[in-house]
């Protein structure tokens, strides 16, 4: 794992986190009235991306046209492991129809295509700045969200956001393409 992944896993970890913990305030409920209370679409130029899915997980099933995903995973030596042994699994596999998983799918690669143009413009602030997929609607986009305590501006995040992302994933052969929104939000995170 490098370390852009680490810190966009570390930021998105953080944003969800709920509780005693943490807890993570959206635009909507921001105390602070310097940031818009909807999410901003990014303003720099779409970007396009595309990637070939290869991972051992994932397997195209062409006579139902559908993807074999690993779903869960299945301890097979359980007593063993209470017992202090390390723990032995098999995976439990799932097959879901090609169009839901690809368009996941390829809004994560999306994601991924949206975080590293916002990076590669940046020198710091790579802790500040988290990027995911969001499902509202149904429908996916990708939201940048800007934590609090940010070196970055949030109008210069704006600035710096690709509008829309179009993905092109391809399995097996199969190709997918789709165009996902991105927009920017301000994330306050606090601790109690």
């Amino acid at each position: 794992m490098n370390r852009r992944t680490y810190l966009s896993a570390l930021g998105a970890g953080l944003a969800t986190l709920s509780g005693c913990t943490a807890s993570a305030l959206s635009n909507k409920n921001s105390s602070s009235s310097e940031y818009p209370t909807e999410p901003v679409r990014g303003k720099a130029e779409a970007i396009t991306t595309q990637r070939k899915i290869t991972r051992d997980s994932v397997a195209y099933l062409e006579k139902t046209h559908e993807v074999r995903i690993v779903a869960a995973y299945r301890h097979t030596n359980h007593e063993a492991v209470e017992n202090g042994a390390p723990p032995e699994r098999e995976p439990v596999h799932e097959s879901i129809p090609f169009e839901r998983w690809a368009e996941t799918e390829s809004a994560f690669v999306g994601a991924e295509a949206v975080q590293t143009a916002i990076f590669d413009q940046t020198s710091n602030g790579e802790q500040s700045i988290s990027v995911g997929v969001s499902g509202e609607n149904k429908e996916h986009q990708i939201r940048v969200h800007h934590l609090n305590d940010s070196p970055i501006a949030f109008d210069k995040l704006v600035a710096l956001t690709p509008r829309s992302v179009t993905a092109t994933i391809s399995i097996s052969g199969v190709i997918h393409t789709a165009t996902y929104p991105v927009t920017v939000t301000h994330t306050e995170l606090r601790f109690e």
